[in-house]
């Protein structure tokens, strides 16, 4: 999968418990303490340790962890002193994927992100995500 919309099972994003659950926020409208739940994604409680690559060539980075997941986007959490632009790539490094992504939201240590497109690291990735691969690589070891 190469920069193509993101595909819940191939990205390994499906759970089980979760399959049934209402595709879309929309669908449910359930509300919680007041508020209504507007994500069109549901979203997985995690906790696993990634890196946000970005700058010129993706050669800046920063360790990260991502508290929710879903096919949509993330919630992550990393330290407010990172100043970060727009766009970046989550390193998803147990998955070998790379998630191009944008900022939606961000509060103090907190970081709310939606998914662009997604890489499989273990196949062909554009030029461009070279530095990203190399990365993986070397972590993976």
């Amino acid at each position: 999968m190469v920069n193509e919309p993101l595909d819940p099972a191939a990205s390994g994003l499906t759970n089980p418990e979760v399959e049934d659950a209402p595709a879309s926020a929309a669908a449910s409208q359930s509300t919680h303490a007041g508020l209504v739940e507007r994500r069109a994604h549901v979203r997985v409680p995690t906790h696993f340790a990634a890196r946000l690559c970005y700058g010129p060539r993706y050669s800046h980075w920063a360790d990260c962890v991502v508290k929710d997941l879903s096919v949509g986007g993330a919630k992550v959490e990393i330290g407010a002193m990172y100043k970060l632009p727009r766009a970046f790539v989550l390193l998803h490094f147990s998955a070998g994927l790379a998630f191009e992504a944008v900022r939606r939201w961000r509060r103090a240590d907190l970081l709310g992100i939606s998914f662009e497109a997604c890489h499989d690291l273990g196949l062909p990735i554009p030029p461009r995500m070279a530095l990203v691969h190399e990365t993986w690589l070397a972590l993976r070891r």
